[in-house]
């Protein structure tokens, strides 16, 4: 009897603490939040600088298309005053984004735009047609803002004055028996540009690099006539343009 009694404590002092253990380790459980599948293997992909980007300064390059159209009228010399249509080009630089805060960021960009303009003078009682393309140095100084982002996407509006500098201007004349004159146009279009960037912004999120797309609109502020005449003409700009930050 003496010897049941004892084995009986030694069995009640082991299985004490192991209950004891076993009831902190269900507290812990229940304290922590619940793990979605999703969300984890989402978390396991995104790199932690992309799920906050706002803590380091990042650098980008981007390239795309650009459909810009004169608003006035300009003057060609030799033929007569007239407005432009729009037509396609290109957009393609550098961009650097200075966080300032969770929200809210600097970005500074150096671009290479081209943007076209043409006009068909038979339209207008000539013969041929007219074309005029400029290329710029454009500057934009943009403010964003994140107003959100979804499973590694980020979403920013964009807004901010750009500065053109002219590189280089070319008039193309197409006389009507289809011959094409190309002359330069740099005494046509001022040296400088003054635009205002209205825009959206969508970061994806899932790779060593973020891949942006951005859509933009730059708004003339300036005549861009060098002749000194009356009338005046200003460019009106769409960007689409594709990118990687890092």
């Amino acid at each position: 009897m003496r010897r049941a009694v004892m084995i009986l404590s030694l069995v009640a002092l082991g299985v004490a603490p192991a209950a004891a253990r076993a009831q902190e380790a269900d507290e812990r459980v229940a304290q922590e939040p619940p793990v979605v599948v999703g969300e984890q293997e989402s978390d396991e992909k995104t790199p932690r600088w992309a799920k906050e980007p706002w803590e380091k300064i990042r650098y980008g390059i981007k390239a795309g298309a650009s459909w810009a159209a004169l608003a006035g009228q300009l003057p060609l010399p030799g033929v007569g005053t007239f407005g432009f249509d729009g037509d396609f080009g290109f957009a393609a630089g550098i961009s650097f984004e200075v966080p300032v805060s969770r929200k809210f960021s600097i970005q500074p960009e150096v671009l290479i735009v081209r943007k076209h303009a043409e006009i068909d003078l038979e339209d207008s009682g000539f013969e041929g047609s007219e074309k005029l393309s400029v290329n710029y140095l454009e500057i934009p100084l943009l403010a964003k803002w994140y107003p959100g982002s979804r499973r590694g996407t980020i979403f920013s509006l964009q807004a901010g004055p750009a500065m053109g500098i002219r590189m280089d201007a070319l008039r193309s004349s197409r006389h009507a028996d289809g011959t094409i004159e190309d002359v330069e146009g740099e005494t046509l279009v001022k040296a400088t540009d003054w635009g205002l960037i209205l825009g959206a912004g969508v970061e994806f999120h899932e790779f060593l690099w973020a891949l942006t797309v951005d859509l933009r609109y730059n708004h003339g502020l300036s005549d861009i006539d060098n002749s000194g005449s009356s009338v005046d003409a200003k460019w009106r700009a769409l960007y689409v343009v594709a990118g990687v930050t890092w």
